[in-house]
């Protein structure tokens, strides 16, 4: 009788361990063919990749208007927009930072799509078969966090732009108001440094005449200029919070996340499961022979 159970139990064991085997299999596989035709794919996120493309080219225009606009105001008389100017230029820097951080979230996104499916998944999903057919808990709490991390990292970028989007769209923002008021202090900026050059061949006694109307395309230009920078620097302050705050905000978020869920021994479950189908086995096997 008690070797009979003993036979059964081990029967048991080996059934239970090949569909182990079987189910790691599949979901390895699934995880692999999942990260290379959907998860690195750019056609799956090809809504975030499109808004983080079209932020991208609008803050390289802007920064290219905001390049010009400083250029031609340096250019007009007696360096009337030069402080102007610098701080236009200084504002370019941000705007680098800005464009760099875009690209980055839209290469990643991929990247770490077929590096969380192709490679830690199919890692983590053996080291979690490994750990139940050893019942090792040390091992089966590494696979589980390992699995905790891949999601988290994979949801972290498409979660951060869709918040980022929503705070945009919450306070009406628009890159689009920036750079029609870019091209307008662009076109005004160009028309008062062209005053310099024509001003050199204009005839002596024409002077005082032509100094009042050089004044006013000067000082239309300065102005325009000077509202472009106090837009462009509320634009930029948004940039600045919603493409490069938030994703660090996000990221450090789903870090805290992480250390929470991490103190949690998932791999209890599955002891207490392992127990319970055993003392369930003994029980049934005993009021058989019992018979």
């Amino acid at each position: 009788s008690g070797g009979g159970i003993q036979k059964m139990k081990d029967v048991k064991k080996c059934l239970v361990s090949v569909l182990v085997i079987i189910l790691c299999l599949i979901c390895m596989v699934w995880s692999i063919r999942y990260g290379l035709n959907s998860a690195g794919s750019p056609n799956r996120y090809a809504k975030t990749i499109s808004s983080l493309d079209d932020e991208a080219e609008k803050v390289i225009k802007l920064s290219a208007l905001t390049a010009g606009i400083s250029t031609a105001i340096t250019l007009i008389p007696d360096d009337t927009g030069t402080p102007i100017a610098e701080h236009l230029i200084s504002l370019t820097d941000w705007m680098f930072i800005v464009i760099i951080v875009l690209f980055l979230e839209k290469y990643s996104i991929t990247l770490i799509g077929k590096l969380v499916f192709v490679i830690i998944g199919p890692i983590a999903i053996g080291m979690l078969g490994f750990g139940i057919l050893t019942l090792n808990r040390k091992i089966l709490m590494k696979a589980f966090n390992i699995l905790l991390i891949a999601f988290v990292t994979f949801s972290a970028i498409p979660f951060s732009v869709k918040l980022s989007n929503e705070m945009q769209e919450m306070y009406n923002f628009s890159l689009d108001n920036t750079l029609a008021e870019g091209e307008n202090a662009k076109n005004k900026t160009d028309e008062a440094s062209a005053e310099k050059t024509e001003d050199e061949n204009f005839i002596a006694g024409a002077i005082s005449k032509v100094t009042s109307a050089m004044s006013d395309v000067v000082l239309g230009g300065v102005k325009a200029a000077e509202k472009f920078l106090n837009t462009l620097i509320e634009s930029l302050a948004i940039l600045v919070i919603t493409s490069c705050v938030i994703p660090l905000i996000t990221l450090f978020l789903f870090i805290w996340i992480i250390k929470v869920l991490i103190g949690i021994d998932l791999s209890k479950s599955i002891f207490l499961l392992h127990d319970h189908m055993d003392k369930s086995f003994t029980r049934k096997r005993k009021k058989e022979d019992s018979k």
